[in-house]
């Protein structure tokens, strides 16, 4: 299957052939494995989310059915930035939506749902000792003399805040496709490398650990942006580096993952639709 059902109240599914999207609102969204069955009254798709697994019945004016119209949490997360260990930390990011009928839509709902608390857990890791010491540029400990300065192109919206705001910016070593090849595992042809890994994560594989694991390594410096947009990285070593940024814009999937060359002393960038890599 393939395309966007969405309902009033902000729930909505984005189907691809390896996986669906339970989304509820423009930002809160999980991936999940799903399968088309026979049913009573027709074909059904049984979504397997392992804490509350959904099934949608197909209608006849091309609807989807959950059969229900009680509330339903999407568990989604977001970086948050990084620990005293260099280990990457998230929060949940909860969003309930009332379910409803499905109707085919272009865009993911920009509205909809209620938020639930968002608790900052760390990701595993090996002890500190055990990792040696830290390469990961921080405003304590810059590691040189490239500073790189980010702000935000998009234009403020009334009543909205910046696309980019409260966003983690990540500074790698290398790109995001080489480091997924790194850790041992092949992007499928077609696929974007981060579509691959959240698809890969969204089921709690071991290939998503190494994943995490592969990417707290190779990152140089993480930062938090402002309420703006705005970051600043504390200091590296003059060279080539990586942007890892993403955000919603739109209804629309935006990423920064390409190659900035850093120069000794103060550098800077601006994000915007005109930079940015779209995620279908």
């Amino acid at each position: 299957m393939h395309g966007i059902f969405a309902a009033s109240t902000g729930f909505s599914v984005q189907f691809f052939p390896e996986s669906v999207i339970l989304g509820c609102g423009p930002d809160a969204a999980r991936a999940y494995p799903y399968t088309v069955e026979p049913g009573g009254t027709g074909a059904v798709v049984k979504i397997n989310a392992p804490d509350h697994p959904l099934t949608l019945a197909f209608k006849s004016d091309g609807s989807l059915d959950p059969g229900s119209d009680g509330p339903y949490q999407v568990h989604g997360r977001t970086v948050t930035g990084q620990d005293n260990n260099d280990n990457f930390t998230f929060a949940p990011f909860e969003q309930t939506c009332n379910l409803a009928r499905l109707t085919p839509s272009q865009t993911i709902p920009s509205g909809g749902g209620s938020a639930s608390t968002m608790v900052a857990s760390a990701t595993a890791g090996a002890p500190p000792a055990a990792r040696g010491p830290s390469t990961l540029s921080t405003s304590g400990a810059a590691l040189g003399n490239a500073t790189l300065a980010i702000t935000s192109g998009f234009a403020p919206q009334p009543g909205a805040p910046n696309p980019l705001a409260g966003h983690p910016y990540t500074l790698l070593r290398d790109s995001y496709s080489n480091i997924i090849a790194k850790a041992g595992m092949t992007v499928p042809s077609g696929m974007s490398p981060y579509k691959f890994v959240a698809n890969t994560c969204s089921i709690r594989t071991p290939e998503c650990q190494k994943i995490i694991d592969a990417v707290k390594a190779d990152a140089a410096s993480a930062v938090r942006a402002d309420a703006n947009g705005t970051g600043n990285f504390p200091g590296v070593a003059p060279g080539t580096y990586y942007l890892m940024i993403s955000t919603r814009y739109n209804n629309q999937a935006l990423v920064w993952g390409q190659p900035i060359q850093l120069n000794p002393g103060p550098n800077s960038i601006t994000l915007d639709q005109r930079n940015a890599t779209p995620i279908n």
